[in-house]
């Protein structure tokens, strides 16, 4: 759970180390996470902050 605003939301998020970007990792670890979210938890909704200058995680 991670605080957004005057709420709190379920969150997927990733840090990955310089070494592992563009290889594909954060793509399927927010798939894998976002599965899990919604078939284990049951979910009802799943978030993702991002920087809006951070135009790479934006694509995730």
């Amino acid at each position: 759970m991670q605080p957004w605003k005057e709420d709190e939301v379920l969150e997927i998020g990733c840090l990955l180390g310089k070494l592992y970007w563009h290889k594909g990792y954060a793509i399927e670890a927010a798939k894998a996470c976002k599965k899990y979210a919604f078939e284990v938890l049951n979910a009802e909704e799943v978030c993702s902050i991002v920087r809006n200058t951070n135009i790479n995680s934006k694509t995730v």
